[in-house]
């Protein structure tokens, strides 16, 4: 989503408001990966709720892109509450950890990164 417009508008309210990075692609690409998820239950759309999907759930189902997107753009609750999506409290925490965590390790260097937190964290 383009902000770059955002101190244009019209709406005194909204001026110099911003809400962070985000990609009307990647919304798009969760929700068509939330649709066909909901389609392959059987009988389909059996569930009425639609929830987030965990970084897990992603990573799991072969969508590592998106998985690392959904970080990049804030993580689970932040894109759920975007989206107006349910989600999982106790997956934002773990998640506000790993957003914690991940920003820690960028900021330090290669072997520093590996004493700390092992190899894993090395991308």
């Amino acid at each position: 989503l383009n902000m770059k417009f955002q101190s244009h508008t019209n709406i005194e309210v909204m001026k110099g408001l911003s809400f962070g990075r985000f990609s009307l692609g990647f919304a798009i690409r969760l929700m068509n990966f939330m649709r066909n998820e909901l389609l392959k239950q059987n009988p389909p759309l059996e569930k009425t709720i639609i929830q987030m999907p965990t970084v897990k759930e992603l990573i799991q189902k072969g969508e590592t892109d998106l998985a690392k997107d959904l970080i990049k753009y804030g993580g689970h609750e932040c894109i759920a509450r975007r989206l107006n999506l349910r989600f999982d409290e106790k997956e934002a925490k773990r998640d506000a950890i790993a957003r914690a965590r991940m920003e820690v390790s960028e900021t330090l260097e290669p072997n520093e990164r590996r004493k700390r937190y092992g190899d894993h964290y090395l991308r």
